[in-house]
């Protein structure tokens, strides 16, 4: 890549860009306020609750072995299910705050030629910088990217940062929504 003299003000990579500095004012981003519509999730989809106790490897995985058994089922690769595992885990921690009497909602299904994994949560909104975040992988989705080294923030010990990396890596496709249990709906797709 060539050295440029003008630091572009709309590259989503630079920290000190137009869109993330507008961002950085955001205290938390309300999805209801701007997002009309929530995920539909089809009516073929198998749909179960969780209300995982604690963010233990343990505890999270016990809660997504239907899905993973299904997985393996339709022989999608098992790395899928580290996405599956990383979507759940952030549910958990960023968007129910680590309330365990918040409602974790997992749907799936097969839509066309490919594994459709739902995860909502009832979360009261996102990060703003998470919005940068999302777009920046979206833009190369290969590409590691750890979100506090990205937000130029000392991870937390009990985040590392990695997750939405993980969902991006091991996953063909994922998209966001409203969740109709308030907070975020992240779907991962894998092709079968």
């Amino acid at each position: 890549m060539q050295n440029m003299v003008i630091e572009d003000i709309f590259d989503i990579n630079n920290y000190n860009s137009v869109i993330r500095k507008i961002l950085r004012k955001e205290s938390k981003i309300r999805l209801e306020k701007i997002i009309e519509h929530c995920v539909e999730i089809p009516a073929h989809f198998l749909s179960y609750s969780i209300h995982p106790k604690n963010s233990s490897i343990k505890e999270i995985k016990s809660h997504i072995m239907p899905v993973c058994k299904k997985l393996k089922e339709e022989g999608i690769n098992n790395s899928f299910s580290t996405a599956i595992y990383e979507v759940v885990l952030n549910a958990y921690q960023h968007g129910n705050k680590y309330d365990s009497t918040k409602e974790i909602r997992l749907s799936y299904g097969i839509i066309n030629d490919s594994f459709s994994v739902i995860v909502e949560d009832e979360g009261d909104g996102i990060f703003p910088e998470f919005v940068s975040f999302v777009t920046a992988i979206k833009q190369d989705p290969e590409k590691f990217i750890n979100f506090y080294d990205f937000i130029k923030q000392t991870p937390t010990k009990e985040n590392l940062g990695t997750g939405t990396s993980f969902m991006h890596i091991y996953s063909d496709k994922v998209n966001y929504g409203r969740s109709k249990l308030g907070g975020l709906a992240v779907e991962l797709l894998r092709k079968k």
